[in-house]
């Protein structure tokens, strides 16, 4: 609708914007102080406004140029336009007060968000004979709610992946650990002895459930730590002790394979690192595992450490069969076994990708080099911890 400045002297129109001002509190009066106060008001019967110099500013347009709602509406988003000037309209036909929040584009393209508040002015007809109020600007509050918002969001997707892997662990691994019990106890039933056969069978059983509870335990594994689910707690830790236990760990495997796993004496003079105890363990039994399975009979796995200046290097050699740079390239990709799926050697594909994103969550590093037929080194660093390794003798 085309609305037409007043014309006024100088005088009268600072008469008139002061009284704007003044009845312009009335509305603010129940609202919090927040923003710029800017006034305004519209003529209902001749569609006149008056804007306070303000008013000009934070729309970003020269102070007393002829302005009218057509120049305001202007100022107004596309995508907001039709929205506000529907609500001015209702509030003038109903007498109404209006209270509006949209968005605004400057002249030089700056994107804010106003709270436009109005209310009527009723003529002896009972009619809105013009409406006055304030505009706000509130883009610092919608700023502070969306990123409030945004957060608000991300922890509720965060709780919602944390119950889903609680409530997969527990559907996938219960079923499970049942059908091993029930295994394990046709096995040792001495009142009614299974044949060899059955035995075979039911030691089948007992493999695959062991088997089927690491990969899912593995997959959960994964999918807690890409979501931030699994906590850490780093404190100096001193690496021969977390090797002494690995080595321990992997012992009745290396015997099977006949592949021979020693620390070397440069861990019991190497500097203590910061680290998750626990988690590093289990990232060294991952490591010492592929070792250990991709190994020769009569093969060897050595562990070492050294200082690189505030951190600590903890190394993983062995002599198995190496791998190409195709292979190197595609290493930690979960569920990618670089072809050992062909083969007899079991496995899922995912323990590098979990041991990458522990060490990484402890702010170390890991790196692996290969070479097809002479073994593969695979190198983690971490800062050094707060205190001096121990010596023992």
């Amino acid at each position: 609708m085309a609305l037409t400045l007043f014309a006024m002297s100088d005088r009268h129109e600072t008469e008139a914007l002061v009284r704007i001002e003044r009845q312009s509190r009335a509305v603010l009066a129940p609202a919090p102080d927040r923003g710029i106060a800017c006034s305004w008001e519209w003529d209902v019967a001749t569609n006149a406004c008056r804007w306070n110099a303000r008013t000009f500013d934070l729309l970003g347009l020269p102070d007393g140029i002829a302005a009218d709602l057509t120049t305001f509406l202007l100022q107004v988003h596309p995508d907001d336009r039709g929205f506000v000037r529907r609500k001015l309209q209702a509030a003038a036909a109903g007498g109404n007060e209006v209270t509006i929040e949209y968005r605004i584009v400057r002249p030089n393209g700056q994107i804010r968000w106003l709270s436009t508040q109005g209310r009527c002015e009723i003529n002896a007809r009972g009619e809105c004979q013009r409406m006055l109020g304030v505009h706000r600007d509130v883009t610092d509050d919608r700023e502070r709610a969306n990123a409030l918002a945004e957060t608000e969001a991300v922890q509720r997707a965060h709780d919602a992946k944390s119950e889903f892997v609680a409530r997969m662990r527990l559907e996938l691994c219960t079923p499970l650990t049942e059908i091993l019990g029930f295994a394990q106890l046709l096995a040792l039933d001495t009142t009614q002895p299974l044949t060899p056969r059955q035995r075979l069978w039911t030691a089948g059983i007992d493999q695959a459930c062991k088997r089927l509870m690491d990969r899912a335990e593995d997959v959960l594994s994964l999918s807690s730590i890409d979501s931030g689910l699994v906590a850490r707690s780093t404190e100096p830790v001193a690496l021969v002790d977390v090797v002494d236990d690995a080595v321990m760990i992997v012992a009745m495997q290396s015997a099977e394979a006949g592949v021979a796993v020693h620390g070397d004496v440069s861990l019991r003079t190497a500097p203590m690192i910061r680290a998750d105890r626990l988690r590093l363990r289990h990232c060294l039994v991952s490591l010492l595992d592929n070792a250990i399975k991709f190994n020769r009979a009569g093969g060897k796995v050595s562990i070492g450490a050294r200082s690189e200046g505030t951190r600590v290097a903890l190394t993983v050699a062995d002599t198995g069969q190496g791998m190409d740079a195709s292979q190197l390239q595609h290493l930690f990709e979960p569920f990618n076994r670089l072809g050992a799926e062909r083969t007899h050697i079991a496995g899922s594909g995912i323990g590098l990708a979990i041991t990458r994103r522990i060490v990484e969550a402890m702010e170390g590093t890991i790196n692996v080099g290969s070479q097809v037929g002479e073994g593969t080194i695979a190198t983690l660093t971490f800062p050094c911890g707060l205190a001096p390794a121990r010596q023992q003798g």
